[in-house]
């Protein structure tokens, strides 16, 4: 099964970015978009897994959600990847980076597997299909505050029509 370990959103939040999204569509129209409800923050992506693999993954979700604190953030405006020039990604860009890497670190010391060895906290909006050039500053994000309040495992099926994402397990930050 495919899947990543991430950040629920709060409802608000996806409703907000799902009316930006309306709004950035007449924009950026060679994208594949994120729909409101599979939004999220992505903390680390599995890939492939095996099902018996869970309650250790589970485990290392159990000891960070212990040991990590609700996360204040809020929005901070849009960003690409990688660059303004060639952008693949657009999204959401999260203040309070050091909080969120503390997250990412604890949970590094907690898993078992590999962890990647960058992390930029982010909830992406779309994907491009053509290059372009499309410089995230143009667009407005509302510096919206809300809290990160919990850590789950998602199994993740892809469609024509986008992917699907299925919660498996999750557990509240302390």
């Amino acid at each position: 099964m495919r899947a990543f370990i991430a950040v629920e959103l709060p409802q608000d939040i996806k409703d907000l970015l799902g009316r930006q999204k309306e709004q950035l569509q007449n924009k950026i129209t060679a994208a594949k978009w994120v729909e409101p409800e599979n939004l999220h923050l992505t903390i680390k992506f599995l890939g492939e897994i095996d099902e018996k693999e869970i309650p250790s993954i589970q485990k290392s979700l159990e000891l960070t959600a212990k040991a990590v604190k609700k996360i204040p953030t809020r929005l901070n405006g849009f960003g690409v990847f990688p660059n303004p020039k060639n952008p693949q990604v657009l999204f959401a860009a999260l203040a309070q980076e050091a909080d969120l890497m503390k997250l990412y670190q604890t949970l590094s010391a907690n898993f078992e597997g590999e962890m990647d060895m960058l992390f930029k906290a982010h909830i992406t909006l779309c994907r491009f299909k053509e290059k372009m050039f499309f410089d995230p500053a143009l667009a407005k994000l509302e510096p919206i505050n809300f809290v990160l309040d919990n850590l789950t495992l998602f199994k993740s099926k892809l469609t024509a029509q986008g992917a699907l994402h299925d919660k498996i397990f999750s557990c509240l930050l302390t």
